[in-house]
């Protein structure tokens, strides 16, 4: 289960981008307000739509876990920084730069 984050998100735009940020964040927010500039639409949504929704708000989610991932495997602990093989490997870099 998601840890809140705080009170209250805001989401721009009613479009798909905007409803899936907004679904994307009410796991996080007890409130998601939805600013949308123009006027909503005067017919009624597809009837698909929450399935729609739901499936690009799992797609968001599984992008930011994936990014996430990769960032954890690009930082490396400060230990490696203190082995003598990097120590020794930092002034060669400078040298050929």
């Amino acid at each position: 289960m998601p840890i809140p984050v705080g009170e209250q998100s805001v989401a721009i735009g009613a479009g798909v981008g905007g409803l899936t940020a907004a679904a994307a964040q009410s796991a996080f927010f007890a409130n998601v307000i939805v600013l949308e500039r123009g006027d909503l639409p005067a017919e009624a949504p597809p009837p698909d739509v929450d399935r729609s929704m739901t499936f690009q708000a799992a797609l968001t989610r599984l992008a930011v876990h994936k990014v996430m991932v990769d960032v954890r495997h690009l930082i490396k602990p400060r230990s490696v920084f203190r082995e003598p093989a990097f120590a020794q490997r930092v002034p060669a870099e400078m040298d050929a730069a």
